[in-house]
């Protein structure tokens, strides 16, 4: 559900695709070239950790999928959204997964995915969302919308899967913020990251605060980082039907991986 507002009162409507933008499930003569976000980890052989750029292919029809230059599925994704590359071996494992049963929402576009490829004296681990962005012509450059979705991952183990996310994007400034809050034994944690800069579909920056039951705590003193992109086209609003957004943190108090889905 999009809520859009042009001019006067935000209007709740469903959303329209648009049939240039092909849904991730279903058949079409034609590929459609996927972008995302991931945060990545590797121990070997040059170690790394933070955000990083996905993008693949999607051939509709036969279902073949391609992630990041080095996973290849030629059966594409199965029954229980298991992607194994064409390669893996027991002795060279490269698999992964597209769409999550941590989350709840139904998305026409941006999926949660994840990725291990290990073997060979190397390891790497990735995980976040991909699919078809909006094309950066089709983004407004005026109004406003409140897009709400859900979180998976956690920020110190609180504000986890299936946690209420809402996003507010400003299309004239450029600017967006993001919440989020869950309660786990008797603790509320909330996320919120303001000041999210959108440069044509892609998002970066901000200014991200936590709080545990009101109360400031530490989840940047070492580091955060974010990212973020907008997915697929709503006729009706004409704008973004979906976005993705990721949140890497560290700090004394909290730390974690989170990502937001919306639509």
């Amino acid at each position: 559900m999009l809520l859009y507002q042009r001019s006067g009162s935000p209007t709740s409507i469903c959303a329209t695709l648009n049939p240039t933008y092909l849904p991730f499930t279903g058949t079409a003569p034609a590929t459609s070239q996927l972008t995302g976000k991931n945060y990545g980890y590797s121990d070997q052989p040059v170690p790394f950790h933070g955000i990083i750029d996905a993008s693949g292919t999607l051939n509709h029809n036969s279902g073949a999928i391609a992630l990041n230059g080095i996973l290849t599925d030629s059966n594409g994704v199965d029954a229980n959204g298991q992607l194994v590359d064409d390669n893996s071996t027991s002795s060279a494992i490269n698999q992964g997964t597209l769409g999550n049963d941590n989350s709840t929402g139904s998305y026409d576009y941006v999926q949660p995915f994840g990725q291990v490829q290990s073997g060979r004296g190397f390891s790497v681990f990735t995980w976040g969302f991909i699919r078809m962005g909006t094309d950066i012509s089709d983004m407004p450059s005026s109004g406003t919308a409140t897009f709400t979705g859900e979180t998976v991952g956690d920020t110190n183990g609180v504000a986890g899967n299936g946690a209420p996310a809402t996003v507010s994007a400003n299309f004239g400034t450029g600017l967006l913020n993001a919440s989020t809050s869950h309660t786990i034994a008797g603790v509320t944690e909330m996320v919120i990251l303001n000041g999210m800069t959108l440069t044509g579909n892609d998002l970066s920056g901000g200014t991200l605060a936590i709080t545990n039951n009101g109360s400031a705590v530490d989840g940047t003193s070492f580091g955060y980082a974010t990212g973020g992109e907008f997915y697929g086209y709503d006729l009706l609003n004409g704008g973004p039907d979906e976005l993705g957004i990721m949140i890497s943190n560290a700090g004394t108090d909290a730390n974690g991986n989170l990502t937001i889905l919306s639509d």
